[in-house]
């Protein structure tokens, strides 16, 4: 807490950088964005691959709602400019990692978020993952290669929102109201 009574961001005493992530080096980034619990539309999945192209990322964005009953899916290609992936990219090296078990924040039930940003490269594997309540899902776990850390940041989760407006969200909320729609 600052002496304003607010709370003060997290600054880890020994932080340890993310490795450096070339975007010509990248192959593929993977996103799933999943999640269960007590509700009509469970289980709810996004599933992103991006692949690099000149000057861009491209891939699909698939979908799925409403998997306890009998699911609703679609597929639909997704693009994103070289300039959002660099920034991107330059979020998810500035997470500050440490050495530490991760253990998932639960703090009510019925709800079961699932996350994970894959970026497979040419130097090495990152993984951002977590399946933590609320709405920044820290703590975070990553993967750096074969060495797993820890983090306190909101970082994976700002360069979620920072993909928000390429991964066809509204097809997604198109399912929800069909799944929504199919049950009454």
């Amino acid at each position: 807490m600052g002496s304003d009574g607010n709370l003060l961001a997290y600054e880890p005493s020994s932080p340890i950088g993310v490795p450096p992530i070339e975007p010509a080096g990248i192959l593929t980034i993977t996103i799933l964005d999943s999640w269960t619990g007590l509700s009509p539309l469970a289980p709810i999945e996004a599933y992103y691959r991006l692949e690099p192209n000149p000057g861009f990322f491209s891939g699909t964005a698939d979908f799925q709602v409403a998997g306890y009953t009998e699911a609703i899916t679609r597929s639909v290609p997704i693009s994103v400019p070289l300039a959002v992936i660099e920034e991107l990219l330059a979020l998810l090296e500035s997470t500050p990692l440490e050495v530490g078990k991760y253990k998932p924040l639960f703090s009510h039930t019925d709800d079961f978020p699932s996350i994970m940003i894959a970026v497979e490269g040419t130097a090495g594997d990152l993984e951002f993952a977590t399946e933590s309540q609320g709405s920044r899902h820290i703590p975070w776990r990553i993967g750096v290669g074969q060495d797993q850390y820890v983090t306190y940041a909101d970082t994976p989760a700002q360069a979620l929102d920072l993909l928000d407006p390429y991964l066809a969200r509204e097809v997604q909320e198109a399912l929800f109201e069909l799944a929504l729609a199919r049950d009454q």
